[in-house]
């Protein structure tokens, strides 16, 4: 992984370094219900957790000085109140919503610092482009993401047009 773009923006004093913890899929806890006088349990519930992204950084800069203010772009540049589109080079065709969750502690060594960013998805998911499908001569388009359905539901009703 080179880096990443986060809210449509990278920069170009940011490494992202190996050890990123992009699993799979977002943490999932069940709810059981035990059977009288059966062994084991049924599945009751599935619950899909929040997605946690550690991505490990290298910052360059020129000197102590520049690095602290590298620190002070980084941090206007990542924190923001709402999720943002976050998109990996190395995973192009995918989008996270983050947003920062912690702090950013890097070890500063001369005029390079090293640290972890901590990203959290409240929305477990990750996103792709649309897609098309072609069922015999008839075309079945994907049109929205559920994000953007979930918003334009908001919206009607925000308006009461339901």
């Amino acid at each position: 992984m080179n880096s990443f773009t986060f809210d449509s923006i990278s920069k170009p004093y940011l490494t992202a370094l190996k050890g990123s913890n992009r699993q799979p899929w977002a943490p999932i806890e069940w709810t059981y219900q035990d059977v009288p006088k059966r062994p084991g349990a049924l599945p009751v519930k599935k619950n899909t957790r929040v997605r946690p992204l550690t991505i490990p950084v290298f910052l360059k800069s020129n000197s102590i000085e520049d690095l602290q203010k590298v620190k002070e772009d980084l941090a206007e540049w990542l924190i923001h109140d709402e999720p943002k589109p976050l998109i990996f080079d190395d995973e192009s065709n995918r989008i996270y919503y983050a947003v920062v969750d912690g702090s950013f502690d890097p070890d500063e060594i001369l005029k390079w610092g090293q640290g972890v960013i901590p990203f959290i998805c409240p929305d477990p998911y990750k996103y792709g482009d649309e897609e098309s499908l072609l069922l015999g001569d008839y075309p079945i388009r994907n049109e929205e993401s559920v994000k953007q359905a979930h918003k334009r539901i908001d919206k009607i009703e925000n308006k009461g047009e339901f």
